[in-house]
């Protein structure tokens, strides 16, 4: 997948970096210093969700993906959101957690690494 940075594309996972320039007026070193946090977040959010597990407790793990749900509604990556929606449902439903965790988890692994790529070839360019 090519990460297109200084074009106006996206990377391969939704996360729009072009959104994350504007926001920072094209600030190089605060968008290295916010893709660094961002892919720090996402890094301890997989961990957290990793140790929870799908035997924690239900509400445990409502709240930890409700409050990833909250990242990425901010950061715009649907994908997310919608896999974070989909182990809600199964915790309302009372269903299995294993698919939607894993969809969840594998998600977030996908944008850490796209987040890391977006980090490291902004600094590499300079």
């Amino acid at each position: 997948g090519a990460v297109r940075l200084f074009g106006f594309g996206a990377l391969q996972f939704g996360f729009e970096l072009a959104k994350l320039r504007h926001l920072t007026q094209d600030d190089q070193h605060l968008t290295l210093t916010l893709l660094g946090q961002l892919a720090d977040s996402t890094a301890q959010d997989l961990q957290a969700l990793r140790e929870l597990g799908t035997h924690a407790a239900p509400e445990a793990l409502a709240m930890a993906v409700h409050r990833i749900k909250g990242g990425a509604k901010m950061l715009r990556v649907s994908g997310v959101v919608e896999d974070c929606e989909a182990v809600e449902q199964a915790i309302e439903q009372g269903k299995a957690l294993q698919g939607p965790l894993a969809v969840l988890l594998a998600s977030l692994q996908s944008l850490e690494r796209e987040l890391r790529q977006g980090f490291n070839a902004i600094a590499g360019s300079n």
